[in-house]
């Protein structure tokens, strides 16, 4: 496991990426792009050096391309006057994607002001999962539109189904007002983020494959007009300190001569990014410029990284449960082969049914291998339990760093109030951990990101133990794990694995004994099940609150230690069979209560003592008893009066008077302990009683 700068139990990573830009009046200068986001170290993506050191050309790649050429990008926007560069470079890929995938023609325009607003009045989920997250402008901003961002933050954005709406529903040339949305607009978009790819900018050859696959990527780097050329050629000889603008990548030409750059500071060697700016179509060439494949702030840092925002049409699912409302970058480090999981309760469709369709994650680290499964009625807590959906695993693999959709093979189908749990497994290709993002309470470049978190909700899997996220820290976070659903009128699925209609064919137990066999203790067995694998033992402190699972068992019997006297535990049992990858359940046994209090004494004897002057009971130690109780009654059956409290719990004997010629006295002994001041007690012991003759 590795380690940043603070930890959980695991390690949570507070990243901070720069790549944002504030545009103040109309001319273009240094002066007018001051930094929005100062930059920090991040967990290391693969060291790929200056990209001067790298092949120009990988397999198939051609020395040139340009996306403008294949009618995939749309007209050049002004982000004037506000520093909403991200926005625009961003948008521009998400379009240059929806075109490229016959989704959309190049006319479509999706709304800057939209993902500006949203970003920074985050919104409450439809399905009321997100409630209390948040994300504030920084103290130094004087509004949403001049507070900057940057592609990892409008990632997580545009995830939960936010910013890719139509430039119908807030036109960005009224942001001169600095407006204000109304929040039934929040979900009002035109497409979805599906997955979002990102590498190092420094990478050449992927950065391409990125621009061929998906029509363009957005693209941080340092911006100095001082550096832009004549022939909007611009190539920044130094190592800045921050990154301060974002782009658009549309193309490449390997061999765009040095000549263009100024004379003053000439790149070493050819080939430069042609890039769409969002200053207008006055800026540079009808709105684009070149930049040096060897600009030092393309190459020198860590946020110079360039990300694909690959949209779909806003119908392909009906639902996105998420528990991930704030859109800060933190990551949760695992070791290799470690587990994250989150658990639903289904609610989208009400009175109805929904199908699972596909669900989602967001990883740090690039070339994971993976696995999916999906249960149905999990435990509390316990993510595995329940009934697992598919009969084997889902596997895949990823390559670069990003946001994953993944179809689901089998889909099953869930009908209101049910839960489900995604679990996920993980292991780098070429490393011994993994670094998966959370949403977690931060303080990123003066942007306050509030994460809420439940108990219940999301989980990871540590040295073969589920730990809640929420107990994790002083601060709660949750996975990035979302799942999409579509409303059907298909019957739900019963769990055998298969994804198919199925019958759980294993009977319920029954408990049958529960009692204290001492002062922190409680015994249980239980009716064996034909056919049950184990059984699964649940305790709660009240009958209807959330019952844990203690563990699985193949006994009919079980000791509950460590209670606490006086305590009322409510306990519950099922069964379960497992056949290869599938479990099926029984239903929950009879709910039984159990207070606990210290063990049942017995009285061992009753004789004459002090020359036969009187009675001399003695009984058996209970283990853990402050004292005990002395009951007596005339009459086996009668009512018994307490004529003694012995205040010692080493004290197994008590001297009494005898009974009148021809007639007994029967006694009982209780034990009790004492806790906070009170006396809690036990079961009264059987009768014991002496005959006194006349």
């Amino acid at each position: 496991m590795r380690t940043y700068s603070f930890s959980f139990h695991k390690v949570l990573s507070a990243l901070i990426l720069a790549g944002a830009c504030l545009l103040a009046g109309t001319a273009v200068s240094a002066a007018d792009i001051p930094s929005a986001l100062p930059s920090a170290e991040l967990p290391s993506l693969p060291d790929y050096g200056a990209s001067d050191t790298y092949s120009r050309s990988y397999g198939t790649l051609p020395e040139s391309y340009d996306s403008r050429k294949l009618g995939l990008i749309t007209p050049v926007r002004n982000q004037n006057p506000w520093g909403t560069c991200w926005a625009f470079g961003a948008l521009g890929a998400g379009e240059a994607s929806l075109i490229k995938k016959g989704l959309a023609d190049p006319s479509v325009d999706l709304s800057e002001l939209h993902l500006s607003y949203f970003f920074f009045h985050a919104p409450t989920d439809p399905l009321g999962n997100t409630k209390k997250d948040s994300v504030s402008l920084p103290a130094t901003a004087a509004n949403y539109l001049e507070s900057g961002g940057n592609n990892l933050f409008t990632m997580f954005e545009l995830a939960s189904w936010i910013g890719a709406a139509s430039e119908t529903i807030a036109p960005y040339e009224t942001a001169s007002t600095i407006p204000s949305l109304n929040s039934s607009l929040a979900y009002e978009d035109t497409a979805h983020l599906q997955n979002a790819r990102f590498v190092s900018t420094a990478d050449l050859n992927s950065v391409k494959k990125l621009i061929m696959e998906y029509g363009a990527v957005s693209s941080a780097f340092y911006y100095d007009s001082r550096y832009l050329s004549t022939s909007s050629s611009y190539y920044y000889p130094r190592v800045a300190s921050y990154n301060n603008h974002i782009v658009t990548l549309v193309g490449w030409d390997d061999n765009y001569a040095t000549y263009h750059f100024n004379e003053s500071s000439r790149p070493s060697a050819p080939g430069a990014w042609i890039a769409k700016n969002s200053h207008g179509t006055s800026f540079g060439d009808g709105g684009y410029f070149y930049i040096s494949y060897e600009d030092k702030t393309l190459n020198n840092r860590k946020d110079a990284l360039s990300y694909a925002f690959d949209l779909e049409k806003a119908d392909n699912y009906d639902h996105n449960y998420q528990y991930d409302g704030s859109f800060g970058a933190s990551t949760l480090n695992l070791d290799n082969g470690e587990c994250l999981a989150n658990i639903f309760t289904v609610s989208g469709n009400p009175s109805g049914r929904e199908q699972l369709k596909a669900i989602s994650f967001a990883l740090y680290t690039p070339d994971v291998y993976y696995s999916i499964q999906v249960y149905k009625n999990p435990d509390p807590g316990e993510p595995e339990s329940g009934t697992a959906m598919f009969s084997s695993k889902q596997y895949g693999s990823t390559t670069y760093s990003g946001y994953y959709t993944i179809p689901l093979k089998t889909q099953p189908v869930f009908q209101e109030g049910d839960t489900f749990s995604v679990v996920l497994t993980f292991r780098g290709k070429n490393q011994s951990y993994v670094d998966t993002f959370v949403d977690y309470t931060s303080n990123t470049a003066g942007i306050q990101f509030q994460s809420s978190a439940t108990v219940g909700q999301s989980f990871y899997k540590s040295s073969g133990t589920w730990k809640d996220m929420t107990r994790i820290g002083n601060k709660s976070a949750v996975a990035r794990i979302k799942a999409f659903t579509k409303d059907t009128a298909a019957a739900a699925t019963s769990g055998t694995g298969s994804g198919s209609s199925g019958t759980v064919n294993i009977s319920t137990p029954r408990i049958r004994t529960y009692r204290c066999p001492g002062y922190n203790s409680v015994y249980l067995s239980w009716t064996a099940v034909s056919g049950a694998t184990g059984y699964k033992i649940y305790r709660s402190t009240s009958p209807n609150g959330t019952y844990t699972r203690l563990l699985n068992t193949r006994r009919t019997s079980f000791t509950d230690t460590k209670r606490r006297t006086g305590t009322n535990y409510y306990y519950r049992i099922r069964a379960y069979k497992t056949s290869g990858s599938t479990t099926i359940h029984s239903g929950y046994s009879n709910t039984v209560r159990v207070r606990v209090v210290p063990a049942t004494p017995s009285i061992k004897k009753i004789r004459l003592a002090n020359n036969k002057k009187n009675l001399l009971l003695t009984w058996n130690a209970v283990n853990g008893a402050t004292g005990y109780s002395i009951y007596r009654s005339t009459s086996k059956n009668g009512t018994y009066r307490r004529i003694k409290i012995i205040t010692s719990g080493r004290t197994l004997s008590y001297l009494t008077n005898l009974p009148k010629k021809g007639s007994a006295y029967y006694y009982k002994v209780q034990a009790y302990r004492t806790v906070n001041n009170k006396r809690v007690c036990g079961y009264s012991s059987s009768s014991k009683g002496y005959y006194r003759q006349k």
